[in-house]
C-alpha cells in the first residue's frame, strides 16, 4: 500500500498569454525538496487542454503522481488494441486513457492508477535500481535513485468523445522545424514541376 508523503502546494502562478486565440497559465506546485511546473494553454477551435510540464525531482523512495478527479474507469492504450479496467493498482498504458468526461494523454508517462474516483498518472518515481536486497530511502544514500533531476513531458486534457487517436499522435510525432539555407529560385522544380509562385509554401 502506498503512503502519502506530501500534498504538494500551489506556490506561484502566472498568465504567459491572454488574447482572443491563444492563453496560457503558468502554476509550480511545491514540496519540501521538489517542485513541478504546469503550464496550461487554449486555442481558439480546439477543444483540448495542452499541458506542458517540468519537474525538479529530488528524492529518495518516492514516487509523484498528478491527481484528476472523475474517473472510476477507464479505456487504456495498450500496444495491440484497448482495455477497460477499473480500480486495479498501478497499470500500464501505451498513449492514452479515456474514461467516462475527459482523457488524459501523454507523450512519455506509461504508468496509471484510478483510485477513490481519480485517474493518477505516475510523473516520476525516485526507487531504487535493481539490487538483491531491499534498503529504506535513508540507507546508503550515496547510491543514485531513478529519475532525478530536471525532467520534462507533454500531456493533453480533453472530452472523453474526443479523437483520441489523432490527439496521441500529435504528441507523440510534432510538426518539426528545420531551419535551412537560403537558395535563390531557378524557375520551375525539376522533379515536380511545381510553377514558382501560388505553391506549397511559396
Amino acid at each position: 500500500f502506498a503512503t502519502l508523503l506530501e500534498t504538494w502546494k500551489i506556490d506561484a502562478v502566472e498568465v504567459l498569454e491572454k488574447g482572443p486565440l491563444r492563453a496560457a497559465l503558468w502554476v509550480r506546485f511545491s514540496g519540501k525538496n521538489s517542485r513541478l511546473e504546469l503550464t496550461f494553454r487554449l486555442e481558439s477551435g480546439r477543444n483540448a487542454v495542452d499541458l506542458e510540464a517540468r519537474v525538479f525531482w529530488n528524492e529518495r523512495g518516492a514516487r509523484l503522481k498528478l491527481v484528476l478527479p472523475g474517473m472510476n474507469e477507464a479505456r487504456f492504450d495498450v500496444p495491440g488494441g484497448e482495455v477497460d479496467r477499473g480500480a486495479v493498482g498501478e497499470v500500464p498504458a501505451r498513449r492514452h486513457v479515456v474514461g467516462g468526461r475527459f482523457g488524459f494523454a501523454s507523450d512519455s508517462l506509461a504508468s496509471y492508477e484510478i483510485k477513490d474516483g481519480a485517474l493518477r498518472p505516475t510523473i516520476v518515481r525516485a526507487s531504487r535500481y535493481a539490487t538483491e536486497k531491499r534498503h529504506t530511502a535513508s540507507e546508503q544514500p550515496w547510491k543514485p535513485a531513478v529519475d532525478a533531476g530536471e525532467l520534462r513531458f507533454r500531456a493533453v486534457l480533453a472530452p472523453g468523445d474526443a479523437d483520441w487517436t489523432r490527439l496521441a499522435q500529435e504528441l507523440e510525432k510534432p510538426p518539426l522545424v528545420a531551419l535551412c539555407p537560403y537558395k535563390k529560385w531557378e524557375g520551375k522544380g525539376k522533379a515536380t514541376g511545381l510553377p514558382p509562385s501560388a505553391s506549397l509554401l511559396f
